[in-house]
């Protein structure tokens, strides 16, 4: 049942292709970006959590983070590192500001366009 139900919503989240606005994405991905709205909604679905994972794995904040995915999981890959590197400059929580600085990597395979043109200068 619960395969089902993620399969459902994972078919509703590839149906909203279209690129979110400037201010929906801009405080998230940096000025001018837009982002794929399926892909930014699941980005914010496991946002709060997954901080809070990183930070439970690695308290003291000295390891360094990678990031992998395929497919649509690799445009979310790019999607959460890059938010992660907005979300250190401008962050109030110090250990928030750290985590940009430690990705070491983000590896996708056959990931999908997940923003536009202004998205990629700002991943870069």
């Amino acid at each position: 049942r619960e395969a089902t139900i993620n399969s459902i919503k994972d078919t509703l989240g590839n149906l909203f292709v279209s690129l979110a606005q400037d201010e929906d994405a801009e405080p998230k991905y940096g000025p001018g970006t837009q982002v794929h709205k399926g892909y930014g909604n699941e980005v914010d679905y496991i946002w709060e959590d997954a901080l809070k994972a990183i930070e439970a794995l690695d308290p003291e904040g000295e390891c360094p983070i990678l990031i992998t995915g395929h497919s649509q999981g690799g445009a979310l890959a790019l999607l959460f590192a890059l938010r992660l590197c907005v979300q250190a400059k401008n962050s109030e929580n110090p250990y928030h500001q750290m985590i940009g600085s430690r990705i070491a990597r983000v590896v996708t395979f056959a990931a999908p366009q997940a923003g536009s043109k202004t998205f990629l200068l700002n991943y870069r």
